[in-house]
């Protein structure tokens, strides 16, 4: 992901038509956005404390050590052997728990010949009601471009927080979807190749976009919104209203603003967030209204520095609980 503020450059005509139709669907919604700001000061809010809400089965001790392991694998940059064995990990787990899997392959074309990504999508629940989409990414940056240290700048980086903690989260909520199936469809969609760009050859969110290519092809059944949790397991964490989901899918953002309220987390702001190019932003331009859940304030991002000890449980608990609930919600 990448604040738009940053130019980009893009190699290939077709798909730097999309990005200028997506630049023109975050135009139209930063006009959105402003239109709601000015009007929140008229909105009535109701403020009265809801009840002590149930306990979340939400395992947060196994959702850590979904983190751990993908770490240890090393980085997870498409082409290397931790790519590799992170992608075995994750379908070893998903064959154990979801009613079907898919999967997409493409090749990362700037990263020469032979090297491919895959999206992975797992189905969960009894289907009575339309899908909803949970979704993440799975790979790591290969350089740590924001690292203080020049020498480490052309490594890449461990992604505790940046990869592996949303992985984590939808990895242990589909261990709890398999014991106790949601009413409606949820899949869960684990994307690569979201952090190759490098503003020239490379761009971001390459997963999301091909994905968004052959949306029907994936789903018959379009998604009725989705959600997408990346950066969540930063100690530290604060997470606000991104500019583009308060824009392109503010009933969403509603809906999960107001569970994360009801279970006591405060870690979710009710303030607006900068805008975010992540890999919602395709989603959104296929036709699925879909937030991110995101926590962009990372000290170490694109450092050597996003490792486990920057990470913590209980913001995994935070993360997991509302989109457990959000899954369970008529």
């Amino acid at each position: 992901m990448v604040l738009l503020t940053r130019s980009e450059k893009n190699h290939r005509s077709r798909y730097r038509g999309d990005v200028l139709a997506a630049r023109r669907l975050a135009a139209a919604a930063a006009m959105l956005l402003l239109a709601m700001v000015l009007a929140c000061n008229n909105s009535d809010v109701d403020f009265t404390p809801p009840p002590t809400p149930a306990p979340v089965p939400f395992d947060a001790d196994r959702a850590f050590s979904h983190l751990i392991a993908q770490v240890g694998f090393g980085p997870r940059v498409p082409g290397s052997r931790g790519h590799t064995e992170c992608q075995d990990y994750i379908m070893r787990h998903l064959s154990a728990t979801a009613r079907s899997i898919q999967t997409q392959r493409f090749e990362i074309e700037c990263y020469g010949d032979g090297i491919f990504g895959t999206n992975i999508l797992a189905s969960f629940g009894r289907g009575d009601l339309s899908p909803m989409l949970f979704a993440c990414h799975w790979d790591t940056r290969p350089v740590a471009d924001k690292d203080p240290f020049m020498e480490n700048r052309h490594k890449p980086i461990p992604g505790a927080n940046d990869g592996a903690s949303g992985v984590a989260v939808l990895l242990e909520l589909a261990t709890q979807f398999h014991a106790n199936p949601p009413k409606r469809e949820v899949v869960l969609a684990f994307l690569d190749a979201e952090d190759s760009g490098d503003y020239e050859s490379c761009k971001y969110c390459i997963g999301s976009y091909q994905l968004g290519q052959e949306l029907d092809t994936y789903f018959p059944n379009r998604p009725v919104f989705g959600v997408l949790i990346d950066m969540i397991g930063d100690k530290d964490l604060s997470i606000p209203k991104e500019a583009y989901s308060s824009a392109l899918a503010p009933d969403v953002v509603s809906r999960v603003w107001g569970i994360a309220r009801r279970l006591g987390y405060s870690q979710f702001k009710d303030e607006l967030g900068n805008p975010v190019f992540d890999d919602h932003v395709w989603l959104n331009r296929a036709g699925i209204p879909t937030i991110d859940i995101i926590d962009f304030d990372y000290p170490v991002w694109h450092t050597l520095g996003d490792t486990p000890d920057n990470c913590s449980k209980t913001s995994l608990k935070a993360v997991g609980d509302v989109l457990y609930v959000l899954a369970n919600e008529d």
